[in-house]
């Protein structure tokens, strides 16, 4: 009785969920293609304002499907980072540009991101047009930083300007896995190689803290010399405010230096009226910079030759996942690229913590034949480490960000052991039976014997060995010199360049230019890669997720031995990936 009332109850639920979402979907579609459809040229008036305010989020890539946004599960709309670079740099010569109007309120761009942007207003203020900054709260010290590339910074009276130098945050488990029962067995290569320490220590590592400590430094050393020199501040004496709290409100920042102006939204508008010759201010013409791009950045359809943009953003997984760098999705994209005449050169966009290592080496072998063919050229966002820095590493030329975390060449794997959580939390008792002697090796239900840590340390050795021979190889040094540099440890971008792991400081737009330049030719069309997914098959996607979450109130008992299932699936699996997940502000 009681399996018949879940079956019923089970099959309520899923019918209630899917004709909610039916009915939405549908709903959704009819509004979405009707406000597609009804899309206009865009078209900028003489003596235009660029308003750079957020309202779309800049993204490495942008979303472009007219569904995008309806569904939760959807990013909403967006402009690209390339386009919002390329857009700031076409209005420095346009007539009907006046000047530029920051807004950083809803600001929220990664630190790759943001430095990108800030070089590109920086650059735009050599043509004289003027950028103002405004917010009623710069809420983070990335929106300040965005701001100083401004010739004047104005903020709310009331306001706050967080500069605080760069913090780091890491969570650490083990006190809760030992509550829980389990024992996380770590076997790793590299001496800073921290990664899944938060499972296996209470506290940090001594060489854990050495790499944070000075890859912080290195980012903040970045940001504070940009600021001092844009507010003309001595370096020295900015970090004096910022360690003594100094700079509480926005009056102190006034007296600091730190900003031009506080005034409320009623005289900022006064401001604006006077800076674009308008007696009032609904007459400003306004342009958003997203709208701009659409109206400026106009694809040249008679060029035959293109470069292909490749984003590779996430975790790098094996096999299919739309949400990472997925190993077969991903040599798909490559391969159809390699076969594609038309394309000249290709540009690798990498943000990406790293993942399974050999999904990294399944990416970077056909990112060889790749380069057999056609210059190759990496341009690093926000992370480009470990298994992200493998699939970088032999490419003819890598730029990065000063903001880029990079690096941690290193190797790990990890064995969790439930044995305890099974038997006496869950009171569950576990009997194996083998047929030969290893037959449940590195099993999640009982603790790893010391042949079992040999055997997964020499799979660990060989696979770190391999990461540094790609890494000698592409960067033309010794193992022994990568040796020195690797070990996991974990670097800013910009001490990438002098350590030999990048060979400039620069943006995605650096790296076009000069991809186009390695192929010799000066006209060409944008190509962005992975092509961007349909909406209904996300949809459908999601509706067996929640089809598979229906399916445990229908059948709980299975619920456990699935768990567990995936569990052995990824045991020991080696992983190139940043030692850590950390909160940095």
């Amino acid at each position: 009785m009681k399996k018949f009332l879940k079956i019923v109850f089970a099959a309520f639920l899923g019918s209630a969920i899917a004709l909610f979402i039916g009915g939405f979907v549908f709903m959704s579609v009819i509004i979405s293609m009707a406000a597609f459809s009804t899309e206009e040229p865009v078209a900028v008036a003489p003596g235009s304002v660029l308003k750079i305010d957020f309202s779309s989020d800049i993204t490495d890539k942008s979303n472009k499907d007219p569904l995008d946004g309806i569904f939760p599960f959807q990013g909403g709309n967006s402009i690209s980072l390339l386009s919002a670079v390329t857009a700031i740099e076409k209005a420095a010569s346009d007539p009907a540009i006046k000047l530029i109007y920051l807004n950083t309120d809803r600001m929220r761009t990664s630190m790759a991101q943001t430095e990108e942007l800030r070089n590109a207003l920086t650059e735009f203020r050599k043509s004289g047009k003027p950028v103002i900054a405004y917010a009623s709260n710069y809420n983070s010290q990335d929106a300040y930083y965005l701001a100083t590339a401004a010739d004047k910074i104005y903020a709310d009276p009331l306001g706050m300007i967080p500069l605080s130098g760069m913090s780091a945050q890491m969570l650490f488990f083990k006190r809760l896995f030992d509550k829980a029962g389990i024992e996380v067995q770590l076997v790793r290569h590299g001496k800073f190689k921290a990664a899944a320490e938060q499972y296996v220590n209470d506290r940090i590592s001594p060489e854990n803290k050495e790499q944070t400590q000075a890859y912080l430094e290195s980012l903040w050393q970045s940001r504070a010399e940009a600021i001092s020199s844009s507010r003309e501040i001595d370096p020295e004496k900015l970090d004096e405010m910022i360690d003594g709290l100094q700079l509480c409100t926005t009056e102190d920042a006034l007296h600091a230096g730190l900003i031009d102006s506080l005034m409320y939204d009623d005289q900022l508008k006064e401001k604006l009226c006077l800076l674009a010759d308008k007696e009032n201010y609904k007459d400003i013409r306004f342009i958003s910079l997203e709208k701009y791009a659409k109206a400026v950045i106009i694809p040249d359809t008679k060029a035959k030759d293109e470069i292909a943009v490749v984003y590779a953003s996430g975790d790098i997984v094996a096999g299919s996942n739309d949400d990472a760098i997925a190993s077969k999705d991903f040599i798909k994209t490559l391969s159809s690229i390699r076969q594609n005449e038309s394309v000249k050169a290709v540009v690798l966009r990498v943000d990406s913590p790293g993942g399974d290592a050999q999904a990294a080496e399944m990416i970077a072998r056909e990112l060889r034949l790749l380069n057999d063919s056609l210059p190759l050229i990496v341009s690093f966002g926000n992370y480009a480490a470990s298994g992200g820095y493998w699939i970088s590493a032999e490419s003819d030329y890598i730029f990065t960000d000063r903001s880029t975390i990079t690096g941690s060449i290193g190797v790990f794997g990890m064995v969790p052991n439930m044995q305890k959580t099974f038997e006496e939390k869950l009171h569950i008792n576990i009997e194996t039976i083998n047929t030969n002697n290893n037959s449940d090796i590195l099993s999640t239900l009982r603790p790893m014997t010391a042949a079992e840590e040999r055997f997964m340390q020499r799979n660990i050795e060989n696979i770190y060995g391999r990461f540094l021979e790609i890494v000698a190889q592409g960067r033309g040094m010794t193992e022994e010199e990568v040796d020195e540099i690797a070990q996991g440890r974990v670097w800013a971008g910009a001490d990438a360049v002098s350590l030999g792991l990048a060979d400039s400081f620069g943006g995605i737009a650096d790296a076009i230019e000069y991809a186009a330049s390695e192929a010799g030719i000066e006209r060409y069309k944008i190509t962005e890669y992975p092509k961007h997914g349909d909406s209904i098959d996300k949809l459908l996607k999601k509706l067996y997720s929640v089809s598979q979450g229906i399916s445990i109130f229908e059948s709980p008992e299975s619920t456990l031995g699935s768990f567990v299932s995936k569990i052995e699936a990824g045991k020991g699996k080696a992983m190139a990936r940043m030692p850590f997940d950390m909160i940095i502000k």
